[in-house]
């Protein structure tokens, strides 16, 4: 879909949605989909897929702030693994809305219609974000729009905690200090004997 930024958003978004709201039904609800082949972390999100006999599909993804990367950082990326997965001989990609949730429990994130450039077959760019009401959405799709992130969600695992680790180093192995202003503060010894005796002579004169 592309975007065409001499239309004020609200116009614009009044446009799409009364050019392609029709009765859908909602033909795929994957609670875990992973946006991106990309390691270590994919991006995981719920895509549920609306279609019906002579209109453009639809997509709604929804997300928590813990499921990185985000809707918003990888929009053109996540809309790109959808189209090839769910449409793949389709010429045009799905309508793509979009739902970042602040926690399980949001009621209050707005959803967004994201419209971008079709770079090529399965490669979207240039996204704009356009705020949808929820009677907007539902509109579009034809039924009201369960924008939570589903019973199927799966949190990530939490981080390890990060436990010290107390190693003894040779003075030897220690880095060698470099001068800064005043060499006979901070000499730079040659060897690592010249290091080891300026480590353990504190009689050693200062400036």
């Amino acid at each position: 879909m592309t975007s065409q930024s001499h239309h004020a958003p609200s116009e614009l978004v009044a446009r799409l949605v009364a050019e392609h709201a029709a009765m859908r039904m909602r033909t795929v609800d994957d609670h875990m989909f992973c946006g991106s082949e990309q390691c270590p972390a994919p991006g995981a999100f719920r895509l549920q897929l609306f279609t019906s006999a002579g209109v453009r599909p639809v997509v709604l993804a929804v997300q928590t702030i813990e499921d990185e990367p985000s809707l918003i950082n990888r929009a053109e990326e996540y809309a790109s693994v959808a189209w090839r997965c769910h449409r793949p001989n389709d010429t045009e990609p799905p309508l793509w809305i979009q739902r970042q949730l602040e926690d399980l429990d949001d009621d209050d994130s707005p959803f967004q219609l994201v419209t971008f450039q079709v770079a090529g077959h399965h490669r979207l760019t240039d996204p704009r974000w356009h705020q949808l009401t929820a009677a907007q959405v539902e509109q579009l799709l034809g039924q009201p729009a369960d924008g939570s992130r589903g019973d199927g969600y799966r949190p990530p695992p939490a981080e390890p905690e990060e436990i010290p680790v107390h190693e003894v180093t040779l003075v030897a192995d220690l880095p060698r200090p470099s001068p800064f202003r005043q060499p006979r503060c901070m000499p730079g010894p040659r060897s690592w004997r010249h290091l080891l005796f300026w480590r353990t002579h504190p009689a050693w004169p200062a400036s």
